[in-house]
């Protein structure tokens, strides 16, 4: 790995500014880039990895330093590898992972604000669905996020969830402070991610 990772500040229409030290950044002999990331735990639901099993949750708190990574001006692949096998995150174009970096800034600064109408596995749960019927796409996203008979939902094992949002209807019709809604904000930060980890197929573990 690069043993001086490169530094990159980023500076969002709200004056906030973003530091960023791309670690576990590795040179190929033939000039490719690609940081490797090792996650604790099962990266996929099922023994046969795809892109319809994959812990979108474990997935997502890399995305910003894979955006990062990409500022050295040249195309980065990251790496995640669990038990259950590994996933790629694509390279993304330098002003794209600018965009999408800028978008997060504002997001967090949104969020100080107050309530963020957001949830991450139910924002995957709905981003999953959402060329099914638009209530059909909701009502999986609730079952997501409450839970069912046999399974809990993200809100109970979330005490700031369940703190905030009494119930689904109050996560997906209140607004942030910037006036963003549940499903816009699923499309805006997560989708992209999903996006890059579709373009590479998980890859059963070798062992």
């Amino acid at each position: 790995p690069n043993t001086n990772p490169p530094i990159h500040n980023l500076t969002s229409q709200n004056g906030l500014t973003l530091e960023a030290t791309i670690d576990a950044l590795y040179h190929a002999d033939n000039g490719e880039h690609a940081r490797l990331i090792f996650i604790e735990g099962k990266l996929h639901s099922s023994k046969a990895p795809s892109t319809e099993s994959i812990h979108w949750e474990k997935c997502a708190p890399h995305w910003p330093s894979h955006l990062s990574a990409q500022l050295i001006g040249k195309p980065v692949h990251t790496y995640l590898i669990g038990q259950t096998g590994t996933v790629c995150l694509a390279p993304v174009a330098e002003h794209e992972a600018r965009q999408h970096l800028i978008k997060l800034l504002n997001a967090w600064f949104d969020a100080a604000q107050g309530p963020y109408p957001i949830a991450c596995k139910t924002a995957f749960c709905w981003l999953e669905n959402q060329n099914l019927d638009p209530d059909a796409a909701l009502d999986k996203a609730k079952t997501c996020f409450l839970g069912s008979y046999n399974a809990p939902g993200e809100r109970e094992n979330d005490d700031i969830l369940a703190r905030t949002w009494p119930d689904f209807n109050a996560l997906t019709t209140t607004p942030s402070t910037q006036n963003q809604t549940f499903t816009a904000l699923c499309q805006q930060l997560y989708q992209p991610i999903q996006l890059s980890l579709q373009k590479n197929e998980p890859t059963p573990n070798a062992h």
